[in-house]
C-alpha cells in the first residue's frame, strides 16, 4: 500500500471517528435536555441534596440538581456520576 493511500485511510478512520463521538455526545446531550424537560411534571418528587432536588438523568450517568422557587424550575447544576463522591460534594458545597 502506497503512502498516499495510507495517509487517506487515517484521514476517513479521523473523520469517521469524530462522526461517532459527535454523534454520541448529541445523543447524551438530547437525553439530558429530554430528562430536564420531564421536571415539568415531576418536579419535587426527587430527594434532596445540599438543598437541592436531585433527579438522576435516565440515559446518561448524570445527575442534575434543580431548585423550585414559587412556580418555577430552575437548573443550577449537571454533574456526572463517575466520579468521586467527595467531588461532587466539595462542588455542591462551594454552591451554598
Amino acid at each position: 500500500m502506497s503512502l498516499y493511500w495510507k495517509k487517506r485511510q487515517m484521514i476517513w478512520l479521523q473523520e469517521k471517528s469524530f462522526t461517532i463521538v459527535k454523534k454520541w455526545v448529541l445523543e447524551i446531550i438530547s437525553g439530558i435536555l429530554s430528562d430536564i424537560e420531564s421536571l415539568i411534571v415531576y418536579a419535587g418528587v426527587h430527594q434532596r441534596y445540599y438543598d437541592s432536588y436531585r433527579m438522576f438523568s435516565k440515559r446518561s450517568p448524570y445527575a442534575i440538581y434543580y431548585e423550585i422557587q414559587a412556580t418555577l424550575v430552575y437548573v443550577t447544576t449537571v454533574l456526572p456520576l463517575r466520579v468521586e463522591p467527595t467531588k461532587t460534594e466539595a462542588k455542591m458545597q462551594k454552591r451554598h
